[in-house]
């Protein structure tokens, strides 16, 4: 269809015929109604537009599996704010119409539903749709300062909007006159607004968007991670079920206060099953005093050897602030990663000299013993991940309402 604008002869086309009652030459900017012929009428004139569009009229595009043309534009600038939104008035071959709005660079889709009177945009109390509660987010006066194209309903020259959100969805609420009109509306990404319209102006994004979904779900991710937990929880439950823990020797060392350093082997001893740690835990009678142990397990096989070092030591006594103790009698390592096969320990005792008490030195060599700070890492690590996402999430809600007029916190 054709319209020729009666001030300067300029004709604006379309593709889709448009059953139109409002005409906005985009050259001459002015704005006609349809009079009872047929024929444009002129009403006003408009402002020049002050930026720069994303889409001109005639661009097409495809939309939920529809084509759709864009056939009018209108900026619409909230009453003694600078700022405002763009609406694209899109049409498709069967008669459809919708409204893709941009507002600081997030994408908004709407369509009007039959039941603008049945909503209210008096108060400031939220209202149920789609099955869920939506609560209002803005609730704002606006005038249209610029208008192009050809439109199937009356431009308003003012009005009241009031938007209830709950991301990715809205219901919006337009009040022109006396007359409500109410429109479902959902957020557009850039991603389908590109492969939409593939020459589409995009600006750039400037904070949250009212309908701005976050980047992933969080229960959904949560459920995952939690997922991966219980699987290493079980594998673990699973391993030491299959593998259980098993002492391979129990040996006494004299350390007699004569020599310095005792070096002692230990009988063989096998490791079986899959490759796993080797727990070595030591005690000894330290009383204020210490002994350290210098070891290598060597495999009787392959003669791989492991080296390690442990203290034993215990000190404890009082000074003004108190009573104090540090280290331990009893302490432990392990050693990691130990496949199968036949060992055997060389150990290297020091002591402290001059400590008769401190006369002999115990062992115990656990085979797959249980590591479970690797566990708790791991699930530590998955809780964190789990907790971060929840962060996030509330961060990005709470940089999302900032911008409403219905803050939460204020009973929004």
């Amino acid at each position: 269809m054709k319209i020729q604008c009666p001030n300067c002869a300029q004709p604006t086309e379309l593709t889709f015929q448009v059953n139109w009652k409002d005409f906005a030459c985009p050259h001459c900017n002015t704005l006609f109604n349809k009079d009872e012929g047929g024929n444009p009428k002129q009403a006003r004139f408009l402002p020049r537009l002050a930026g720069p569009l994303s889409l001109q009229i005639g661009q097409q595009g495809v939309l939920e599996d529809t084509l759709w043309e864009a056939g009018g534009i209108c900026t619409k600038k909230l009453v003694n704010e600078p700022y405002g939104w763009q609406e694209y008035t899109l049409y498709s071959a069967k008669g459809g119409v919708c409204f893709l709005s941009e507002y600081n660079g997030h994408w908004t889709l709407a369509k009007e539903i039959e039941a603008g009177e049945k909503f209210s945009i008096e108060g400031n109390h939220g209202c149920n749709y789609r099955d869920d509660f939506f609560p209002p987010y803005h609730d704002s006066d606006f005038r249209t300062e610029y208008a192009a194209g050809i439109f199937d309903h009356p431009v308003p020259e003012a009005g009241t909007a009031k938007d209830f959100v709950n991301p990715p969805y809205a219901l919006l609420l337009e009040q022109i006159g006396q007359d409500t009109y109410a429109f479902d509306a959902r957020h557009v990404s850039k991603e389908e607004l590109t492969a939409a319209f593939p020459d589409i102006e995009l600006p750039e994004r400037v904070g949250q968007g009212m309908l701005q979904p976050f980047h992933f779900n969080v229960l959904q991710f949560c459920a995952i991670w939690a997922g991966v937990g219980g699987i290493v929880l079980l594998c673990q439950l699973l391993l030491s079920g299959f593998y259980p823990t098993y002492k391979v020797l129990s040996e006494h060392i004299f350390l007699p206060d004569t020599v310095a350093t005792v070096t002692h082997v230990t009988p063989s001893f096998a490791c079986t099953g899959l490759l796993a740690p080797v727990q070595v835990s030591l005690s000894a009678p330290v009383n204020n005093s210490w002994a350290a142990v210098d070891f290598c397990l060597v495999n009787e096989e392959t003669k791989e050897e492991r080296y390690g070092s442990v203290e034993v030591a215990y000190y404890f006594g009082s000074d003004q602030d108190g009573s104090w103790t540090e280290g331990t009698s009893r302490p432990s390592i392990k050693i990691c990663g130990v496949s199968p096969g036949p060992y055997h320990l060389v150990m290297q005792v020091s002591k402290e000299p001059n400590r008769p008490d401190l006369n002999a030195l115990d062992y115990i060599v656990t085979a797959r013993a249980p590591t479970a700070a690797n566990l708790l890492w791991s699930l530590g690590l998955l809780a964190v991940m789990m907790i971060a996402a929840f962060l996030w999430q509330a961060h990005f809600e709470k940089m999302r309402w900032m911008n409403s007029d219905f803050p939460p916190e204020e009973g929004g």
